[in-house]
């Protein structure tokens, strides 16, 4: 299945079930007799530090995977305020159809002008007057066509708020850089330096996701950074490294640039498949991608007319029904 990637590249980073809390923490930090950030090179002197960052989004799962060389001010004014917002309203299709938590217990997509609303909640029930054991509601107006059911099967037409795009992928190869071994940094200074200036200087348009159905099909949240073999070398068509975040249901794949490389738009791409049946789209980091659609499979039931007033009584209480 991955014959031809597993020849040029070997995996060198290799973190598994990140979103586990029974795991002991992971706090990676360099090799350096005083610590600076990786992305603005600035040390203790200059700036402040936490005592840990996320290395892999909490809003993928991560709970456990995390560095002490990243500033505070990176961390809140780069990161968190620009690239984690896009990166948060690109996966929330995905989060919520795998029902990937991040670092609160519920995940809701709605839409007020239309009433539309999606929520799913990972503990508590969301109308308990009505069902104690339910913790998924859909609300759909039917001339807004966003869920249909036919033949016990259910699409859903997700809505993405207005993100950068260009930002997903810098919140992706952010992810990627702080897993970058540090003997490995001076190749990638370019691309640091476009971090430390907060413009978006790299062209970039590619990037892929893949999506297995079923329950939880890669095994939690993982996180994998790829390295061109040294007899491959020469082979300038293909980036030095890939990047792999998985989580739920999908896995999002990234080229990571060096030096060398940096704003060449004539390489190929090549990514590492989970599943031989997946379903693979290209990601254009250019455009944004403002719908997702998804088929699930249902069964439908229907409710006398005591079970409607129930659930219209306890939509009303809960403040889903006017």
């Amino acid at each position: 299945m991955n014959e031809e990637f597993d020849l040029l590249y070997d995996c060198i980073v290799d973190y598994r079930h990140l979103n586990d809390t029974t795991q002991n923490r992971i706090v990676l930090s360099d090799p350096l007799t005083k610590r600076f950030c990786r992305f603005c090179c600035e040390s203790t002197d200059e700036v402040s530090f936490r005592d840990k960052t996320h290395i892999i989004s909490e809003t993928l799962g991560n709970k456990i995977l995390f560095s002490n060389y990243e500033c505070s001010k990176c961390n809140k004014e780069i990161f968190g305020s620009k690239f984690e917002d896009a990166l948060g309203k690109y996966v929330l299709p995905f989060k919520l159809i795998s029902e990937v938590y991040g670092k609160k217990t519920s995940l809701t997509d709605k839409d007020i002008r239309t009433g539309h609303r999606i929520e799913y909640r990972k503990n508590d029930p969301i109308l308990p007057e009505f069902n104690e054991h339910a913790r998924k509601l859909i609300i759909d107006r039917t001339d807004e066509k966003r869920v249909t059911v036919e033949n016990n099967e259910m699409t859903i037409q997700y809505t993405r708020q207005k993100y950068n795009p260009i930002d997903v992928y810098y919140a992706l190869l952010k992810m990627a850089l702080t897993l970058v071994p540090f003997e490995e940094l001076e190749r990638f200074m370019d691309t640091l330096i476009v971090f430390q200036a907060g413009g978006h200087e790299i062209e970039i348009d590619r990037g892929v996701v893949e999506f297995q159905p079923g329950i939880d099909p890669f095994n939690g949240t993982n996180a994998q950074l790829f390295r061109r073999k040294q007899e491959q070398l020469i082979d300038a068509n293909y980036p030095y490294m890939v990047f792999k975040v998985s989580f739920g249901n999908f896995s999002i794949q990234i080229p990571v640039l060096t030096n060398e490389e940096f704003n060449q738009r004539k390489q190929s791409f090549m990514f590492q498949r989970s599943f031989e049946d997946s379903i693979i789209r290209i990601v254009d980091f250019e455009n944004m991608a403002p719908y997702y659609t998804a088929v699930f499979s249902v069964l439908q039931k229907e409710m006398d007319e005591d079970q409607k007033r129930k659930l219209e009584e306890a939509l009303k209480t809960n403040g889903y029904l006017n």
